[in-house]
């Protein structure tokens, strides 16, 4: 690598920068020194860029490898397509590339593994280029209760008019995912981005052109405090926001040449230090929940990607969802069988046929049909936000506290028809039979911390 006249990876040396405004009271502010891999996708995953056939850095295994990366921790874990298929397919969901089309190339700044440890890897930035230019900047977020999510900012649709210095685009757009257990869901981000100037697959000798650099603003809702005193603070004028609650900056400083000699003087200079993520986080952490007195928001369940469509009727939000989901838990997935069996002998029994709908799209729709010569043709719809529907279903003692907990206080899921899940979920007189005392003693337990209604 190191004798190529024109390199498609960067070592960059980052400096993150966290500042907190709000709540005055806990205001805090930190600085450290990160490393990352600026890399051009195309030559990443054709194996261009291995060094020492792969052993120091080598893309598409976990092991065998003392730096790598590999496809598996981006975007749709579950699947085990390219990362460039994989951000084919995100961009073709968010409606952004015809079936029929690609883009040209893309420069991928992330963190690699070492020696198999794969770090939490906060952002992860695809700068996507088409026909030479700058096209599509996807951020993927992922935090620490391991889940992912992407928002997709297209270059010259919904930017802010007033860019920074020092940055060339910006978008404001409301939150949709949860980072911190520090902020509740609520407000909006801006977020300013220095991009490189040409496309992976461009010859060049210097570098990629400008240093990639990313600036996020939180803003709170404007409903819960005073809007920005003066204009000049305001980012967007399509979108209302409030105060600056927090920013937080990633500059790469220097961009190195991805080769042989480089990877090892890193590796010398900050052997530790693609391991320090997560202990920075919980270090971070401690000092706001027990020096500076935060309170902590309880973790929401990930939006759906139907009701981000439905908040959005101007069409003028970012386009994004969750591409990594929390994995089911083995109460969870005892729960699902259980309850899923119980429905499929109710289904039979009443003639009303079910849907299950999860807003995971890599959870397939679980249809449970009635016998055709049944007398109804009723069809009821249950959309849940994840696995913890079923063990609300498993651990309620009646229907209407399914309803009451699941759907109106947790939002967790809804229904198509109240009056049918109500049908489904509750058992026919004439084929009661009596509880056993364990029975009834474990429904007892149940109902001891619930309210009756």
């Amino acid at each position: 690598m190191s004798g190529h006249k024109h390199t498609h990876g960067f070592i960059l040396e980052n400096r993150v920068t966290h500042i907190r405004g709000l709540p005055v009271s806990s205001s805090h502010a930190f600085r450290y020194s990160t490393v990352s891999f600026l890399v051009g996708l195309d030559s990443l995953e054709s194996g261009n860029l291995d060094l020492v056939s792969g052993w120091l850095f080598g893309y598409g295994g976990r092991w065998g490898r003392i730096i790598g990366l590999r496809s598996k921790p981006y975007l749709d874990t579950l699947s085990s397509a390219s990362i460039r298929r994989k951000l084919e397919l995100e961009l073709r969901r968010h409606c952004l590339l015809p079936h029929n089309e690609t883009f040209q190339d893309a420069w991928l700044m992330t963190m690699p593994s070492v020696l198999g440890f794969e770090g939490i890897n906060p952002l992860t930035v695809y700068f996507c280029f088409k026909d030479g230019t700058l096209w599509t900047v996807v951020l993927e977020i992922h935090n620490t209760f391991n889940e992912g999510h992407i928002h997709l900012l297209c270059v010259g649709k919904n930017e802010d008019p007033i860019v920074p210095k020092g940055y060339d685009h910006q978008w404001t757009f409301p939150r949709q995912f949860h980072v911190s257990p520090f902020n509740d869901r609520r407000g909006f981000y801006t977020v300013s981005v220095a991009a490189p100037v040409h496309p992976p697959c461009v010859d060049f000798s210097e570098g990629p052109g400008s240093l990639p650099a990313v600036y996020i603003r939180l803003y709170t809702d404007p409903d819960s405090g005073p809007a920005p005193e003066s204009n000049k603070e305001i980012p967007s004028k399509r979108l209302p926001v409030g105060e600056l609650k927090l920013a937080a900056y990633l500059r790469a400083t220097v961009a190195l040449p991805l080769t042989t000699g480089n990877a090892i003087r890193m590796l010398a200079k900050r052997p530790l230090v693609l391991f320090s993520v997560m202990p920075r986080i919980l270090y971070q952490a401690w000092i706001l929940q027990f020096n500076k007195r935060l309170d902590v928001f309880a973790r929401p369940e990930p939006h759906a990607l139907d009701s981000l469509k439905q908040s959005d009727p101007s069409h003028e939000a970012v386009p994004g969802g969750g591409v990594i989901w929390q994995e089911e838990t083995y109460f969870e997935f005892f729960a699902r069988r259980r309850v899923i069996e119980f429905v499929t002998r109710r289904v039979y029994q009443t003639g009303i046929s079910v849907s299950l709908i999860s807003s995971n799209p890599n959870v397939s729709t679980t249809d449970i049909s009635a016998p055709k010569n049944g007398a109804r043709s009723d069809i009821l719809r249950i959309t849940y936000l994840s696995p913890r529907f079923f063990t609300i279903v498993f651990t309620c003692p009646s229907a209407e506290h399914v309803l009451l907990f699941g759907r109106d206080t947790e939002a967790l899921f809804d229904v198509s028809s109240t009056d049918l899940f109500n049908i489904i979920f509750s058992p026919i007189a004439e084929n009661y039979t009596r509880p056993s005392f364990l029975q009834e003693t474990l429904q007892g337990f149940r109902r001891t911390c619930v309210l009756d209604t």
